[in-house]
């Protein structure tokens, strides 16, 4: 299994309060927002929008703050004077699997699967999970493309 470095990347984030089983109906109009705040203030994107998740335990009614962060570059990092955060994704040793699909089957289809593949091969996984919205054309679409990623230790691999 490979194990890849991702680097830091300056960001603009914001935080909803959400649950698993709720998410897709929490994040929707909060993202929509972020979205439009970002435009008036004249930021553009430098990568796909990524949701971080730390500390998950998998029960999924259990209430956590996703970090939803737009990756920036320096100069809109510096200028921004929006209402949300400016911030950092700190870098991360991680695997990583792309998901093609709806959002509903990525937990059956592609996190089981990677989660099961870490096991037989005895890494030790961190506490963050991100998934980078590389194509994203609607919650249920089944074109969408979004690398799941998951820390491991350090030493691993």
């Amino acid at each position: 299994m490979h194990i890849d470095q991702l680097n830091a990347q300056h960001t603009i984030f914001m935080r909803v309060d959400t649950c698993l089983a709720t998410l897709t109906q929490d994040i929707g109009e909060p993202v929509r927002a972020f979205y439009a705040e970002l435009a008036a203030n004249g930021i553009t994107p430098k990568a796909p929008l990524v949701f971080v998740y730390r500390d998950l335990d998998g029960d999924i009614h259990r209430p956590f703050s996703l970090e939803v962060a737009q990756p920036v570059d320096e100069d809109s990092r510096a200028r921004y004077r929006g209402k949300h955060t400016v911030g950092t994704l700190k870098p991360m040793h991680c695997v990583q699997r792309v998901h093609q699909g709806t959002l509903a089957d990525m937990g059956e289809r592609t996190y089981a699967a990677l989660f099961e593949d870490l096991a037989k091969a005895e890494i030790a996984t961190g506490q963050e999970c991100r998934e980078v919205y590389t194509v994203f054309n609607g919650v249920d679409a089944s074109d969408n493309l979004t690398h799941v990623q998951i820390e491991v230790l350090q030493d691993a691999g």
